[in-house]
């Protein structure tokens, strides 16, 4: 195998790694416990609906991050495949 091929081969294996860290990344995200939904609990006060709103605003915060983790992930797979898609050959192999 020449340096070339080598050099390429060792590139795929990083951006597949770096694959695989970005989905880690988004896993560990949606599975984290605050992200589940909790029961919801009937309002009985004024405290009670200013506390809900409250939650509903970190709700939205996290949500946010969430989406910003995904935008930056996605834009990552982009660049990666990109890379990928650069590195395979113009034409088909001959048989």
């Amino acid at each position: 195998m020449d340096k070339t091929s080598q050099n390429q081969e060792l590139l795929v294996e990083n951006l597949l790694d770096e694959l695989t860290n970005i989905e880690m990344t988004m896993e560990v995200s949606a599975s984290s416990p605050e992200r589940l939904p909790k029961k919801n609990k009937r309002l009985k006060t004024d405290s009670d609906t200013s506390l809900n709103i409250n939650q509903l605003d970190e709700r939205i915060e996290r949500l946010e991050k969430d989406n910003k983790i995904l935008r930056e992930s996605l834009d990552k797979v982009l660049q990666i495949s990109t890379t990928i898609l650069n590195l395979l050959p113009s034409s088909p192999p001959n048989n």
